[in-house]
């Protein structure tokens, strides 16, 4: 397996999953599957707890640049990057935006740059990207966002249920639904968010992609 670090500056072949609907900021997250029964409303609170800062929404989808959506979260992390001796390296590659509701997708990447951190307990290197790139199943043009770590890696085993509501790697300090959550925010913006994993000795670490369309199909 490659080094997961070079998937971050890697052309990637990129599936739509399919959107779900709602309305509203919790509701397009969440009310699909409490209709369903899959979650109950006991735990909406264990998701809020589960994002450590909620962004301003807005009320329609709005263009930002990698660079705007990422400098807020980034700035969340500023002390606690120094103290964890993480090193970011950050390559802006395209200035050109997406029409996107930018506190939803801030949730997103709040979320990556925790885990990631987490991740590396001991210091590594923290790698923030952005270009442009192709949805190759829809043909669509699109913003790609990309977060890797040096930290431990995920399992393979792992990897098949990282998006699944309650699936969690962390034992009692996790709730199994960060993952789960930004997958549904990415999906109602007709986007996808893949994974690429190593645990090679020397060689570990996890990178995140996130792929926005550049044009509004955010519902």
């Amino acid at each position: 397996m490659r080094n997961s670090l070079q998937f971050v500056d890697t052309d990637v072949e990129l599936q739509t999953p399919t959107c779900l609907e709602g309305t509203g900021l919790w509701q397009r997250r969440i009310q699909p599957v409490v209709g369903r029964g899959q979650i109950g409303p006991q735990h909406l609170q264990l998701v809020r707890r589960g994002h450590r800062i909620e962004f301003q929404q807005e009320s329609e989808p709005q263009a930002a640049s990698g660079a705007d959506l990422y400098s807020t979260v980034m700035s969340i992390y500023e002390g606690r990057l120094r103290n964890a001796r993480v090193k970011v390296e950050k390559r802006f590659r395209t200035d050109k935006p997406a029409v996107c509701f930018q506190g939803d997708v801030r949730q997103v990447l709040n979320n990556l740059v925790g885990n990631a951190l987490e991740a590396m307990p001991f210091g590594g290197r923290l790698l923030i990207r952005s270009r442009k790139g192709r949805n190759w199943a829809t043909g669509n043009p699109g913003l790609i966002l990309t977060i890797g770590d040096t930290g431990t890696g995920i399992s393979p085993a792992a990897r098949k249920n990282i998006f699944d509501a309650f699936f969690t790697t962390k034992g009692t300090a996790g709730n199994g639904l960060g993952l789960w959550v930004c997958q549904e925010i990415v999906a109602r913006h007709h986007g996808t968010l893949r994974v690429h994993s190593s645990q090679r000795q020397g060689s570990s670490g996890t990178a995140f992609a996130l792929f926005l369309p550049f044009e509004a199909e955010c519902q």
